[in-house]
């Protein structure tokens, strides 16, 4: 149905604005909360402190509206007459852009001796397939797609992640229930984050 094909990408879109609202509240609140601890002067202290209460209720407020947002089951619901069985209607979990291709030429140059340039469209092909996932359709082609990431990521961790050898790419991603973004370097939070997507 293209109308719930719509509207689905419109909750995706809006789940997305939600989660960059959210990290850019939580930063302003980190940022608040390194201040109020490194300073002495009492009233810089008061501005602050009323600077976090700001930025806790509209983190709330966020949280809520995405609460909201994920609780929106009729966009998901199918018209057939076949026996819907009611379930808890999850998000997909949102991610930021990651570049790949400047560590992983490097890390062909060094470990296998090649020139990593040789490799620039099967890179690009890499990280189009990856920005593609971001925003995948909640139907068999956006699961394919999905899929398909996530086996790129199999070859991946055996060729390009050694257990003893990091290549200081950070991958970021959004908790689908809260908006609360995580980082990490392992490549293991980016495939378990495209599982959960994957259902």
């Amino acid at each position: 149905d293209p109308l719930a094909q719509t509207q689905r990408s419109k909750l995706q879109h809006r789940r997305a604005r939600i989660n960059q609202q959210i990290n850019k509240e939580m930063r302003m609140r980190a940022g608040a909360e390194n201040l109020f601890r490194a300073t002495t002067n009492h009233k810089v202290k008061e501005t602050v402190a009323l600077e976090l209460s700001f930025v806790n209720s509209n983190l709330q407020l966020l949280k809520e509206e995405l609460e909201e947002l994920n609780s929106s089951m009729e966009v998901y619901q199918n018209e057939s007459e076949s026996i819907n069985v009611p379930m808890i209607p999850l998000g997909l979990k949102e991610t930021k852009e990651v570049d790949l291709s400047l560590p992983l030429k490097d890390f062909i140059c060094e470990h296998y001796g090649e020139d990593g340039s040789l490799y620039e469209v099967e890179i690009k092909e890499l990280m189009d397939l990856r920005q593609a996932m971001r925003t995948p359709s909640r139907s068999e082609a956006g699961l394919e797609l999905l899929m398909e990431y996530y086996n790129q990521l199999y070859f991946l961790d055996h060729r390009f992640f050694p257990p003893n050898k990091n290549l200081g790419v950070y991958f970021h991603w959004y908790d689908s229930l809260t908006g609360v973004p995580s980082c990490q370097r392992a490549l293991a939070f980016e495939k378990g984050s495209v599982l959960f997507n994957i259902g």
